[in-house]
């Protein structure tokens, strides 16, 4: 469903299951989501918003899976590959949004991955240490250690900030390329995405969700959390939120 401003649900048209780790394709118009099976032990299934068709993209081998990113143009997906039996995380693989995959990444632990606005780079955090790591798509090489330890790390729309969940329990934001500096957003939260505009920082607590105003225009500055809503939301470790261009909160709802 997606969550209107005054806190009310406007729910998506597509029937019950157990959906997770739902993630917005960058012009909204596509949904792609983790729907677990007693059957299978995971698959990505890309929904239409617009005519309700839901697409399944099968995955070779024996792994759960979840969908880490869209690229910028919506014409590529990254999807996440976790062996449930060695329990290892065997990195990724990119697939076009037709289902057929393009490149496998190799990248043993890592975590919430995300692509870069500039569709070239990828951010992860290592599942085992919490440490971030900047990459190139299509290169093993040249990976950047981003300061702060945290999990599920987000891009803003222009590319030069990271904000993600620090190992401390808060919400923390460090700049791209890394300078050093980490500036802690908020003392509690998980899970933080940016709005459209850069101008929020959106993030969970449990099943509430705040924001927090931010500017970067002269460096880097923040407001205070304000409450955005509350209610039977799903959470897990994973994102189970996201974000739509016109900057409505798109949420997996528990059932009853």
């Amino acid at each position: 469903a997606f969550v209107n401003r005054n806190g009310t649900l406007d729910t998506l048209p597509f029937p019950r299951g157990s959906y997770t780790q739902l993630r917005l394709s960058p012009d909204g118009q596509r949904l792609a989501v983790q729907r677990r099976d007693p059957l299978v032990s995971g698959e990505v299934v890309v929904l239409e918003l617009a005519t309700g068709q839901r697409r399944r993209i099968a995955v070779e081998g024996n792994y759960r899976t979840f969908p880490a990113s869209w690229s910028p143009s919506g014409s590529e997906l990254l999807i996440g590959l976790w062996d449930p039996i060695q329990f290892l995380n065997h990195g990724a693989r990119l697939y076009s949004r037709s289902g057929v995959p393009l490149l496998d990444l190799q990248v043993r632990g890592a975590s919430y991955m995300t692509i870069a606005p500039n569709g070239k780079d990828f951010v992860f955090s290592d599942w085992r240490t919490g440490e971030l790591f900047l990459q190139p798509l299509r290169d093993d090489t040249g990976r950047i250690r981003i300061p702060g330890r945290g999990f599920a790390a987000s891009f803003s729309p222009d590319g030069r900030w990271l904000a993600y969940g620090s190992t401390d329990g808060g919400i923390a934001v460090s700049p791209v390329p890394p300078t050093g500096a980490v500036y802690q957003v908020a003392e509690r939260g998980q899970q933080p995405l940016w709005s459209p505009r850069g101008d929020r920082v959106i993030f969970r607590d449990g099943r509430r969700f705040s924001e927090v105003s931010v500017s970067t225009t002269a460096g880097f500055s923040v407001g205070s959390p304000r409450f955005v809503a509350e209610g039977p939301f799903v959470r897990t470790f994973a994102w189970n939120h996201s974000i739509a261009p016109d900057g409505r909160l798109a949420v997996v709802v528990a059932r009853p």
